[in-house]
């Protein structure tokens, strides 16, 4: 191999690693699941893609920091925007006043046997000590309801420590592909912004 074909295989690589770089940090970040807490949607150990938000509507399946450790990723579906009032009562989702159909848990919720609640009734009030959700950030839950037992740590999270929307997984090989969202293809959203 003649000098000028290193040269050459050495300036490919050099653009290959340039532009995957760029486009990790604008356009998309690789995240490992690491708990259930959105099983059975997102399973642990599976990797996704989260694409970078032009905006958080309800119900998108984020990607998130931790606050007091950067390193530590969660994915959560958004519940409630800035300006919101959320509350959960007899296993019904309200937001506004509106009582907001979550079509994602129907599986759960058909498997419970012990006659309790999926979702224990609770407001933004006796969660956080506010009747809505403060401006620039956004209330997530994960799907697996009883799993997810920090909502008071994790539930209420900043606009900054949003990286992205799940939108692809790529490992294990027989998650490869899309993750789709029935709830947007759904009329849940319509009408939940508050005036």
């Amino acid at each position: 191999m003649s000098k000028r074909d290193l040269i050459y295989g050495g300036v490919i690589l050099f653009i290959i690693i340039l532009i995957w770089s760029m486009l990790r940090f604008f356009v998309f970040t690789p995240i490992k699941i690491n708990d259930t807490f959105m099983q059975p949607f997102l399973m642990k150990d599976e990797r996704i893609l989260a694409f970078r938000l032009t905006k958080v509507k309800h119900f998108d399946v984020v990607a998130f920091s931790d606050p007091n450790n950067s390193k530590q990723k969660y994915v959560k579906r958004v519940v409630g925007l800035p300006g919101d009032e959320v509350h959960f009562m007899d296993d019904v989702l309200y937001i506004n006043g509106n009582v907001v159909d979550e079509p994602y848990l129907e599986d759960y919720k058909q498997k419970l046997v012990d006659g309790e609640p999926f979702t224990s009734d609770f407001n933004l009030e006796q969660l956080f000590g506010v009747s809505e959700v403060p401006k620039d950030k956004f209330f997530v839950l994960g799907d697996n309801r009883r799993e997810d037992r920090n909502i008071k740590d994790q539930g209420l999270i900043e606009k900054k420590q949003i990286i992205g929307e799940a939108k692809f997984a790529f490992w294990p090989f027989k998650f490869f592909g899309p993750i789709t969202n029935s709830v947007k293809d759904s009329s849940i959203e319509i009408g939940l912004a508050k005036s």
